[in-house]
């Protein structure tokens, strides 16, 4: 409680010193000159509607003069991909943290700053996700502007939680204490917990084997059990494999069953069968988050949990020969979400899988942009998501998902990707993967 009190009082004070507005005005100042060390910043009392592109306020960041920075956005110069693409916010399926030494030309979406500060201690910014609204970063030089949306058409009511930061010596603990600053608040507690709160999957200690680096989306029931018999003598102590994409019933991209497809004309029987207690002890399947890459199709065979979905924005989709796909995805509310992934995941496990790794996370946010609240659909996802995964599962890994709604939203999971794919032969790729994964880490871990 003391905690809490604490929390709340630095909010208000430093909202009330700062003169917050506490109403829907397009424009605000948050700055970090002559702050307490630690805090979070909440716009109260928010009433009003989104621009056209789903942003309700905007606020300019005043920062104290500092000697280096390092912002953390998608397709910035360290990924393999370039800085030429610019997608937000499903491009936050790939964060890379870049050095700057000012605000000029920043990629937009911004997921957290660190900045060495002329006193040499280091501020630490986390924008933050609220329960229907997630904030962000874009370049407005020389300053920094922080973004508050719901990336929808619906009006907005009640508190926002903006940004917590954290001043310290050390760019870990300044790091560190931001997070759990934002944790700690009323606004956010519960959506996640910090890593050490977490129970790290047992399946996962022990060293394993993924279809996708050696086979990609080829995979068929006859290679993959080539590839377990060539794991058995090989004497390598590979406890699990994980059947990765390339077994889903699809059509254009989009998910018609649950079951295996034509690949695998017995089912999942005879790669399951082949579980050894000294051998292969678990067998995982990759999934995707919206259903496939191009969401759920209307011609599907999902039955009465079709009545839990509902159509994706045209204008969100690729088309297919010349013609906008349609897609379906949850209805919004945490029954229909639940309802989507209880079934697809208690499907896996029913099969007989013992854990999942799903992919695509980020892209979710993006289905929904247009809707009505956006955020507050695709936080339902990211938190049905995690029951039915702890209630089936032994263990989730978590990919592509470095956007707000999904970082925010892993209280049970302790497993992400903290990079962009790996791929083997090229020099240069694994020089910035590995940059990239450790850079993250002053971030997520």
């Amino acid at each position: 409680m003391l905690r809490y009190m604490r929390i709340v009082g630095i909010t208000l004070a430093f909202a009330a010193t700062l003169g917050l507005s506490l109403s829907a005005a397009e424009h605000g100042e948050l700055s970090f000159q002559q702050t307490a060390d630690r805090g979070v910043y909440v716009e109260k009392g928010y009433r009003g509607a989104p621009d056209s592109a789903g942003v309700l306020k905007q606020y300019t960041i005043r920062v104290p003069r500092f000697s280096v920075a390092v912002y953390y956005a998608a397709f910035q110069k360290h990924d393999p991909l370039g800085p030429q693409i610019n997608s937000w916010p499903d491009g936050t399926n790939r964060i890379q943290p870049l050095p700057v030494h000012d605000f000029q030309n920043l990629k937009p979406g911004g997921m957290f700053l660190v900045a060495k500060l002329e006193d040499n201690q280091y501020l630490a910014l986390l924008p933050l996700e609220g329960r229907a609204t997630v904030a962000w970063f874009t370049s407005s030089p020389p300053d920094l502007t922080l973004n508050v949306g719901n990336l929808g058409s619906a009006p907005v009511q009640g508190d926002l939680p903006l940004i917590a930061w954290a001043r310290s010596g050390d760019p870990y603990a300044a790091a560190g204490i931001a997070w759990q600053m934002a944790i700690a608040h009323p606004l956010i507690g519960g959506s996640t917990r910090l890593r050490s709160e977490k129970r790290y999957p047992e399946i996962l200690r022990d060293l394993g084997w993924c279809s996708w680096e050696e086979y990609k989306g080829s995979i068929n029931e006859k290679i993959l059990l080539d590839a377990i018999g060539a794991i058995e003598e090989s004497g390598l102590p590979i406890r699990w494999v994980l059947v990765d994409d390339g077994h889903l019933k699809e059509k254009n991209r989009q998910l018609t069953g649950f079951d295996p497809n034509a690949k695998f004309p017995h089912g999942w029987a005879p790669i399951l069968e082949r579980r050894r207690p000294d051998k292969i002890r678990w067998m995982g399947v990759w999934l995707n988050f919206n259903g496939y890459w191009n969401g759920i199709s209307p011609e599907n065979e999902l039955g009465p949990i079709g009545e839990d979905l509902g159509p994706v924005p045209e204008r969100n989709l690729p088309k297919n020969a010349g013609k906008a796909l349609t897609a379906l995805e949850p209805k919004p509310g945490m029954e229909h979400s639940f309802a989507f992934y209880d079934a697809m995941i208690g499907n896996a496990r029913r099969a007989g899988f013992d854990f999942i790794k799903v992919d695509n996370q980020a892209k979710n946010l993006a289905l929904y942009r247009g809707s009505a609240q956006p955020v507050e659909s695709a936080i339902a996802n990211a938190k049905a998501l995690e029951f039915a995964a702890a209630f089936h599962m032994d263990g989730l890994i978590n990919c592509m998902a470095h956007g707000p709604v999904c970082v925010f939203n892993t209280r049970i999971s302790a497993v992400t990707r903290c990079s962009e794919d790996y791929k083997v032969g090229d020099l240069a790729r694994a020089r910035r993967h590995l940059h990239n994964s450790f850079g993250n880490m002053i971030w997520l871990g």
